[in-house]
C-alpha cells in the first residue's frame, strides 16, 4: 500500500512538472503564434482590399500592433477582436469613392464612431498626439474625397445641364450637313 501511495505521488509530481513545462513552452511560443496569426490576417485582408497608401501604412503598422495586442489579451474569438477587425474593414470602405447617396449617408453616420474607435486604438498603443493629429487630418482629406469623388465627363455634363439629347445632336447634324453616326 505504501509503495502504491508513493508511485501515485511520483506520478502526480511528474504530471505537475510536465504541465509546468508545457505552460512555460506555451508562454514562449504564444507571442510568435499570435504574430503569425495577426500578420497573416492583415496581409490576406490587404491583398483582397485596395487601400490608399496612408491607410495601407496605418494598417501595416499601428493597426497591426493594435490587433496583435487585442489578440494576445483577448483572443480572436472576443468582442474586442471582432470590433478591431470591423474597424479595419470600415476604415478601408470609408475611403473608397461614394457615388450613391445611400453610401454617403452611411459614411456620414459611421464617421464619428469610426474616428473614436481609431483614436481609442491609437491611445491604447500610446501613439503621440501629434502623430495622431497628422493621421486624422490626412484621413479627413481622404473622407472628403470619398464623399465628393470627381465626376466623369458624362456625369458632369448631366449635372450642369450641358448634356445634349440625341434629338439635339440629330438636329445639329442635319443643320451642319453631317451624319449623327
Amino acid at each position: 500500500m505504501r509503495n502504491n501511495l508513493r508511485s501515485t505521488e511520483y506520478r502526480k509530481a511528474g504530471a505537475r512538472r510536465a504541465l509546468a513545462c508545457l505552460d512555460a513552452t506555451k508562454r514562449q511560443v504564444q507571442p510568435q503564434i499570435s504574430k503569425e496569426v495577426v500578420f497573416r490576417y492583415i496581409d490576406r485582408y490587404a491583398a483582397n482590399h485596395y487601400a490608399p497608401p496612408l491607410i495601407a501604412r496605418f494598417l501595416s503598422t499601428h493597426w497591426r500592433a493594435y490587433l496583435l495586442q487585442t489578440y494576445v489579451r483577448k483572443s480572436d474569438e472576443s468582442r474586442a477582436w471582432r470590433q478591431a477587425v470591423d474597424t479595419m474593414s470600415d476604415l478601408v470602405w470609408s475611403v473608397r469613392p461614394k457615388t450613391y447617396e445611400a453610401s454617403r449617408r452611411r459614411l456620414y453616420m459611421m464617421l464619428i464612431g469610426l474616428y473614436q474607435r481609431l483614436h481609442d486604438g491609437l491611445e491604447r498603443l500610446r501613439i503621440e498626439a501629434s502623430e495622431q493629429d497628422l493621421f486624422f487630418a490626412e484621413l479627413a482629406k481622404l473622407h472628403q474625397a470619398a464623399l465628393y469623388p470627381p465626376l466623369s465627363r458624362s456625369e458632369a455634363s448631366w449635372r450642369t445641364g450641358t448634356q445634349r439629347s440625341s434629338a439635339d445632336r440629330s438636329e445639329r447634324a442635319r443643320q451642319s450637313g453631317t451624319s449623327t453616326r
